[in-house]
């Protein structure tokens, strides 16, 4: 009988593992899937595609971050004005703990709330850092792309 209770005790100790593993497993999933939808929801409209840099087209680079309050900021003014600008300049949003911005960083020694204008070439034209209004911003795209 005594041997019987201690089976019994490790096999619910083991179908409790499972349990937890199981339970783990669908949060994981689950925050995954929340971090997904936040990041589409977020990047809405951006291209995160820094290969667009200088092929052409002159481009506006908005490194962001989640916790970054400047880079809400300039991704809300910049999604203002992008409409009347998408056609003659690339708007990309770059999430600096992503691999992508990461291997961005690699290059240019920029932090969160920051905006970066290239010209078609891929030459740096301008660094502005946020917070800006929307005002401030459509005026350096017009500037500084001659538009």
């Amino acid at each position: 009988m005594h041997k019987m209770a201690i089976n019994m005790g490790s096999s619910s100790a083991y179908r409790q593992k499972g349990a937890i593993s199981k339970r783990l497993m669908i949060f994981g999933f689950l925050a995954l899937a929340i971090m997904a939808g936040a990041w589409a929801y977020i990047s809405a409209g951006f291209s995160s595609d820094v290969k667009k840099i200088g092929q052409g087209k002159p481009a506006v680079v908005i490194m962001f971050a989640y916790s970054d309050d400047a880079s809400a900021n300039l991704k809300y003014g910049y999604k203002k004005i992008r409409g009347k600008y998408e056609d003659s300049v690339e708007f990309l949003l770059v999430n600096i703990h992503s691999p992508n911005g990461l291997r961005f960083l690699q290059h240019t020694k920029v932090k969160a709330g920051t905006a970066l204008h290239y010209d078609g070439e891929g030459k740096l034209l301008l660094e502005l850092i946020g917070p800006k209004d929307v005002v401030t911003l459509e005026e350096s795209v017009k500037t500084t792309f001659k538009i």
